[in-house]
């Protein structure tokens, strides 16, 4: 939990970012569970009925508008760690 999955898009929105950004990756989201792998991520359109929100989509989901993806994961010292002010994870257990 905690890698960063970047995600090339399809989409028209995708080729403005793609512009304006100088770069090919054009969503990004969190992994939040590893069983299953959920992603935590903000979109204008992945829910039809929904647009413009932040959404817990499954691995699958989350890559079918992907032409190509990468992960980064931060591998941080126990003492870096340990100075982060953020250390519980917002209630998220309860959605899975």
């Amino acid at each position: 939990m905690g890698d960063i999955i970047f995600r090339e898009g399809r989409g028209i929105e995708s080729v403005v970012i793609q512009v304006l950004s100088n770069h090919h990756y054009t969503h990004i989201g969190l992994i939040v569970s590893t069983h299953p792998i959920i992603i935590l991520h903000a979109t204008p359109d992945d829910n039809p009925t929904k647009t413009n929100q932040v959404i817990l989509s499954s691995l699958d989901k989350f890559l079918f508008h992907a032409k190509q993806i990468a992960i980064k994961r931060f591998d941080f010292s126990t003492q870096t760690r340990e100075k982060m002010p953020l250390k519980h994870n917002y209630g998220l257990e309860s959605l899975f």
